[in-house]
């Protein structure tokens, strides 16, 4: 596998891991913060850092994802996340997430079924 697919893979899968670990309300924050003698954000600074995460993540798959299928959902996905976090609904964001880490997990399905088909010849 080369570089290029190395990196690829990653930022598919960084996306949404980074959305999951970060935490849906403010006072989840507050331990993790004091604990490294930080105050904790306000929320519009990490509702700004979430949105910026999820439009990246959208827009590489954009441009690597060939499927007009894929593209829409990832599209219906990042924007379930952002109005989850604009609008305090978390499970509106929760299933944007989930969504988003299902892309991922089908798009390395898809790669191991194309590669052992071509790899084992």
């Amino acid at each position: 596998m080369n570089r290029i697919a190395v990196v690829r893979r990653g930022i598919a899968w960084a996306g949404p891991l980074v959305v999951i670990a970060i935490p849906k309300c403010p006072l989840c924050l507050l331990p993790l913060f004091a604990i490294a003698g930080i105050a904790a954000p306000p929320r519009p600074l990490l509702d700004a850092i979430v949105i910026v995460v999820v439009l990246s993540w959208c827009g590489f798959l954009l441009f690597t994802v060939r499927t007009k299928t894929l593209r829409v959902i990832a599209v219906i996905a990042a924007a379930l996340v952002i109005v989850g976090r604009l609008a305090p609904l978390p499970p509106v964001s929760w299933i944007g997430v989930g969504v988003m880490a299902g892309i991922a997990i089908l798009r390395l399905a898809a790669r191991d079924r194309a590669c052992s088909g071509a790899c084992d010849r």
